[in-house]
């Protein structure tokens, strides 16, 4: 990943100023981190080992029944993960042999059914349904080793119709009609109870059966939006921004009603506490109601003042709820458990997904989102509730969800006060997609139909400005970067626009005006990550201006120590370093720039600039090792190899294994030399780089691996014979084909390699083995002229070498006396014994002189050589004249009685 797009990349993750969450999308991991939550949340108490024996579902009665069948008591929990899926969790449980093949029957309810053993000693069984389970009963034998799960699917309810005048709602439908349980406890929405934690049912403590709810019964057409005296459920002209929001009594209204009337102790009471609520009395107004639930526990009262206690906490503690965030929602859980059906229920719940939005903790908002949308229908449906749904579900990464919320908001309640805010989010989605003009159209649309939009939502001038700045229209994304701050002082992430602000001159071919721009923001806003990017911007542009003082003696290498001294962790100390390491680089320290490499490998081995550190890595290792190459240092080639492979991925960069393996090559470690170019062949196809292919035949000759080497020379020479190494592979194939004696195939590689022009045309050992073949051949013309060439070679020599020259002459004789030019055959025998240094220097060679002297007629000449030869000594030469000798005289002899 590049640089700049990782600081992109970075800035937009702080504009979208939300948690991605989409890993809980993976449905492994949905389930993994669903037990791990349930089972942490156990008592401490260790139980005793458990095994799962035996899984199966029947259908019996219309209904389908699971029967879990147990050795011994297990503590276990049965969590609804989603209206298709069930999950049984037991701990301390092992499965037993065979255990994992459940048997389920066709016609039941399960689509799936699987069995797994987890870690902490936990057995999951996770069934996934047909349809939709509409009841759900547990219950454990007396014996507590049979567990039996009965479920009963139903057609989904219908869903809720759509005024006349509105178009048809997308992708959401309103979900089927609510799950009742009677025999356990189910967990809402697959995540929590309205208690915010797993419910662990023990086998000695499983609750007894509750009266099955009333379904909440779901309007025939959306309710339009009026705003009768009394009901504030759409009280405001614009929606609450939950980030920056105080305290809201908006939706206090029925609450706050109930203090109507008085002549009872307890309805004074709560009258009382509910003026200390509304004045800010939040202590007092706790007290009272906390007064209240205890002296008058039958108090019709007491449900109210459940909500208003949560609601007191709230405001007590609101502007720090981040520290006391626990503390104010289980008020708000208690109350709803407490009255589950009570009709303040819903908007406690609405203020818990509120909160965890607030806080960033978006899987808990989506999660109690989904369970006011599954179990409050008449406050699901209303459009501030949706629009704050579809803002939860966008958070947590469920993208194509929220985008369905916002579509049924603009479809149900196109007149809505809430559909600028829902178009709005729909625009930054269009942004995070990248789909930049489109967002910008929507936006401006958005503005065009209400021109004081631009001054209630931060994000509208924000996002427009944001779109400009990815168009690269620097003008305009400043102009709206400075009217968004201007008009919000207190808008998150100032830092980050003022950043993209400096960026804008920068684009603009304005660098010192962004310099300045820079500078303001690390003067102005310490620790934040507007700071950081700043100072990286800063460095680059003195680097770019050496002479500027606008950090007065800093160097972009004191700035980037700055960065990685005092923020090690940030993903910014990760450009830091590679920015030094690319310094020490420049500089031709490369040991340096690979230590600082490795270190943020080290400290960061997830690292999302992964390629940048590869790409700077390689660059430094690849220049120490063709530092070390051009000087021939091969030895510290493979010591700094040995030094730091275990930490530097080499098998990432083929580059430079190959290196190395030239490295062990040349040291003599053709062994180790191939198990590297084993490795560096797998990241190509054949046929192989030139590069490759030569280094590896090269070395399988050395190791005495013929066979392969001459394949991998014959296909080099097929597939490149344009590259520099063709004709060394020609000569690498001559010495393979002269030791096997294949005479025509050693003729022809020999003739590439002699041709002028070539590495080896000059070499006359080349040429002379090339004749002797012709020769030997019988080509004798061929092999006539190459010896002479040969001879022309080896006197052009610097300084001449005799002993060629010798072998040279002597096979030009051979030759000629083969071919029965005995005279010539003299010439160049007496040559060679000339140069060898004389009579009795070469035995071998006067004794040839003197055999051509003898077929001459010459036997004096014959006679006189042979006599020297055979008083030289008893060796092989001696007797060889000797009888030659004798031949000499016979014939002489013969001739003179003829």
């Amino acid at each position: 990943m590049p640089l700049r797009k990782y600081l992109a990349g970075l800035m937009r993750r702080k504009t979208q100023g939300r948690c991605n969450c989409r890993y809980m999308q993976n449905f492994k991991l949905k389930i993994g981190c669903l037990l791990i939550l349930a089972f942490f949340a156990l008592a401490s108490s260790v139980l005793a080992q458990g095994q799962v024996r035996k899984v199966e579902a029947r259908l019996v009665d219309g209904k389908t029944q699971m029967l879990v069948s147990l050795s011994d008591p297990s503590s276990y929990t049965v969590i609804r993960l989603s209206k298709n899926e069930v999950l049984l969790a037991f701990q301390n449980s092992s499965l037993a042999p065979g255990a994992n093949k459940p048997f389920w029957a066709k016609d039941s309810l399960i689509k799936d059914l699987s069995v797994s053993q987890k870690r902490q000693d936990v057995v999951s069984i996770l069934a996934l349904l047909k349809e939709p389970a509409v009841t759900l009963d547990y219950s454990l034998d007396q014996a507590k080793t049979r567990l039996t799960l009965e479920m009963a699917g139903s057609s989904p309810a219908p869903s809720a119709p759509k005024p006349a005048a509105a178009p048809a709602p997308p992708a959401v439908q309103p979900p089927a009609a609510p799950l009742t349980s009677t025999g356990g406890t189910v967990i809402a929405s697959g995540r929590y109870d309205i208690e915010g934690k797993p419910t662990i049912i023990r086998p000695e403590s499983a609750p007894k059966p509750e009266p099955t709810p009333e379904p909440v019964k779901v309007e025939e057409t959306p309710p339009p939006v009026v705003k009768p005296p009394g009901d504030s459920r759409y009280p405001i002209k614009r929606p609450l921004n939950p980030a920056t929001a105080g305290h809201d009594f908006s939706y206090d209204g029925p609450l706050l009603s109930e203090a109507d009337g008085s002549g009872t102790p307890d309805q004074d009471l709560f009258s009382k506490a509910v003026e200390e609520y509304k004045t800010g009395q939040w202590q007092d107004a706790i007290r009272d109601f906390s007064i209240l639930e205890q002296s008058y526990p039958l108090s019709e009262k007491i449900e109210p003042a459940a909500f208003l206690t949560a609601r007191a906490y709230h405001g007590l503690y609101g502007a720090n709820l981040t520290k006391r965030f626990v503390d104010v929602a289980e008020k708000y859980r208690r109350a709803v458990k407490q009255f589950p059906n009570s009709r303040f229920a819903p908007q406690a719940i609405v203020y818990l997904v509120q909160m965890y939005k607030k806080v960033g903790n978006y899987p808990e908002a989506a999660a109690y989102a989904d369970l006011v949308w599954d179990r409050y229908k008449d406050r699901a449906i209303s459009p501030d509730f949706m629009l704050l749904r579809g803002q939860a579900l966008l958070a947590n990464g469920q993208k194509e969800q929220a985008l369905g919320v916002f579509d049924m908001l603009l479809g149900y309640y196109p007149d809505s006060e809430f559909v600028e805010a829902a178009l709005l989010e729909k625009a930054k989605v269009l942004h995070e997609e990248r789909a930049y003009k489109k967002s910008l159209e929507m936006l401006q649309d958005i503005e065009k139909k209400d021109p004081q939009a631009r001054f209630v939502y931060p994000d509208l001038a924000r996002y427009m400005g944001e779109n400009y700045y990815q168009l690269k229209a620097n003008p305009k994304a400043r102009e709206l970067f400075f009217q968004t701050v201007n008009t919000f002082p207190d808008t998150p992430d100032k830092d980050i626009l003022y950043t993209k602000i400096g960026d804008s001159f920068k684009g603009q071919g304005m660098p010192d005006k962004a310099a300045m721009i820079y500078k303001m923001v690390i003067s102005n806003f310490p620790g934040s990550d507007g700071r950081l990017i700043s100072l990286v911007r800063l460095a680059d542009y003195i680097e770019e201006n050496p002479d500027s003082d606008i950090m007065e003696d800093k160097r972009p290498k004191d700035i980037h120590q700055e960065i990685v001294r005092n923020n090690p962790d940030h993903p910014l100390a990760q450009v830091s370093m590679i920015k030094l390491a690319r310094l020490a680089h420049d500089e031709k320290r490369y040991e340096d720039s690979v230590s600082i490499l490795l270190g943020l490998l080290a400290r960061h081995p997830f690292t999302k600039l992964h390629d940048d550190v590869r790409e700077a890595l390689l660059a430094s290792l690849e220049a120490i090792f063709t530092r070390d190459h051009r000087d021939k240092d091969f030895a510290h080639i493979v010591e700094y190899y040995d030094k730091v492979r275990d930490v530097v991925p080499f098998e990432e960069m083929p580059q430079l294994m190959f290196i190395v393996a030239n490295a062990y090559r040349e040291t003599g470690m053709c062994s180790w030399a191939l198990t590297q170019l084993e490795k560096v062949s797998r990241f190509y196809d054949d046929p192989k780089p030139a590069d490759i292919m030569f280094i590896m035949a090269d070395c399988n000759k050395k190791v005495g691996e013929i066979e392969n080497a001459r394949r991998l020379f014959e296909t080099f020479v097929l597939q490149y014979p344009n590259e520099p190494r063709f004709v060394e592979a020609y000569y690498q194939l001559a010495d393979i084909y002269l030791e096997r004696g294949e005479t025509d195939p050693a003729i022809q590689a020999l003739r590439v390699c002699l041709r002028p022009g070539t590495p080896y045309s000059g070499d006359f050992n080349l040429m002379f083995q090339y004749a002797k073949l012709l020769k030997n051949k019988g080509e004798y013309q061929d092999a006539a002229e190459a010896f002479n060439k040969a001879v022309d070679l080896v006197m052009k020599s610097d300084p001449p070498n005799t002993q060629a020259a010798v072998d040279i002459q002597e096979g030009i004789g051979d030759l000629y006396e083969e071919m029965e030019l005995t005279s010539k055959a003299v010439t160049h025998f007496e040559q060679a014994l000339k140069l060898s240094g004389g009579p009795n220097s070469y035995p071998a060679l006067e004794f040839k002189l003197a055999r051509c002297y003898a077929s001459l007629g010459e036997a004096a000449r014959a006679t006189e050589i042979l006599e020297s030869l055979a008083q030289s000594g008893e060796n092989i030469w001696a007797k060889a004249a000797k009888a030659k000798l004798e031949q000499v005289q016979v014939k002489g002899a013969w001739d003179k009685t003829g």
